[in-house]
């Protein structure tokens, strides 16, 4: 079941009390039909104005006896389910407002539990999500999904990892400073993992073209050439370790190679571990005006003594590297061509 796939019901009663609770399609189904009050020609309608709620900000409206009113409408991200949970959406005139957990179907309660948020709409800091970078060169005109729960178009590339983007659902502008693309993974889900953006920093502009200095974006967030040679420089650093990485877990490699690509890896750059690497190529730590660059200096130091007690040259087994690396996919190759 995925978060989308939720009914928000908010149950006013008299004007008075208002009730939340979350359900599946097919218990709402079965709700109406409990209900007694509708034909089937009444109760598609309904369904088809809450089918509209999916793309639409609103409300479907569904009038049983008793003074009571449903209001229902599908959830369409996490932002929202907390706002649901966190009262956002109810009459402010009504003071008894609550929400009743046990009225909730089974897969809701295990969705929210799974995705670490209270009854209140708070973050549960005992549920993790496991996050997962992946390679991606971002292009004019794709559109991106964030773990905000938003989906952006890409307007414009200002430089590799900063993007002018477009809030799909309002129209409004953003620079997003230093984008990645991950892969998020709620453990104990045995859903398909969610693919999705997140920046470093974000600008935030108006919806309105006309409001919007696009000269003076691109002159402070484009980056001068130095900037952008840096990112490319960053891009060759990532494609060169992932290469040794794939190679150095690759089965398919002689376990003394694989041990070798990952000291040499733990040579170029500190780390044989891939969330390390990124972390560490996020923060600058391989660039050569780095204050902070650690690589090759005093790490490798210590690689090389490892390699001398192989009888391997630092430099030797760089060069190596690129010649394993070049044999290992011919290998595999033949391996696939069988």
């Amino acid at each position: 079941m995925k978060l989308n796939d939720m009914i928000f019901v908010i149950e006013n009663q008299k004007g008075t009390v208002e009730t939340n609770f979350l359900l599946t399609l097919d218990d709402t189904i079965e709700m109406l039909k409990e209900s007694g009050e509708y034909s089937l020609k009444e109760t598609a309608a309904i369904f088809s104005e809450l089918g509209r709620t999916m793309t639409e900000p609103d409300w479907a409206e569904v009038y049983l006896a008793g003074n009571k009113t449903l209001f229902m409408c599908y959830c369409r991200d996490e932002s929202h389910l907390r706002a649901f949970l966190n009262k956002k959406f109810n009459d402010e005139n009504v003071e008894d407002v609550r929400f009743d957990y046990e009225r909730c179907s089974l897969e809701c309660k295990e969705k929210i539990r799974l995705y670490g948020i209270t009854e209140n709409g708070e973050k549960d800091k005992m549920v993790e999500h496991h996050y997962s970078h992946m390679e991606h060169r971002f292009s004019q005109g794709e559109t991106l999904h964030n773990f905000n729960g938003k989906d952006y178009k890409v307007v414009e590339l200002l430089s590799p990892r900063n993007l002018l983007l477009m809030d799909m659902s309002n129209g409004n502008f953003v620079v997003g400073l230093g984008t990645s693309l991950f892969m998020r993974q709620i453990k104990g889900d045995n859903e398909e993992p969610e693919i999705g953006i997140e920046w470093e920093h974000g600008i935030y502009l108006s919806s309105k073209p006309s409001r919007i200095d696009f000269q003076g974006i691109r002159e402070d967030y484009g980056g001068t050439k130095m900037e952008k040679d840096r990112e490319d420089i960053r891009f060759e650093q990532e494609d060169y370790f992932t290469q040794l990485h794939k190679l150095a877990n690759n089965p398919h490699c002689s376990e003394d190679i694989r041990e070798l690509l990952s000291e040499i890896m733990r040579a170029e750059f500190c780390t044989d571990k891939v969330d390390k690497f990124h972390q560490n190529l996020s923060a600058g730590i391989y660039d050569e005006d780095s204050e902070m660059k650690v690589f090759p200096v005093t790490v490798s130091k210590d690689m090389e003594s490892v390699l001398n007690v192989r009888g391997i040259d630092l430099e030797d087994a760089i060069e190596v590297a690129t010649n394993v690396i070049s044999m290992a996919e011919v290998h595999m190759d033949k391996q696939k061509a069988r």
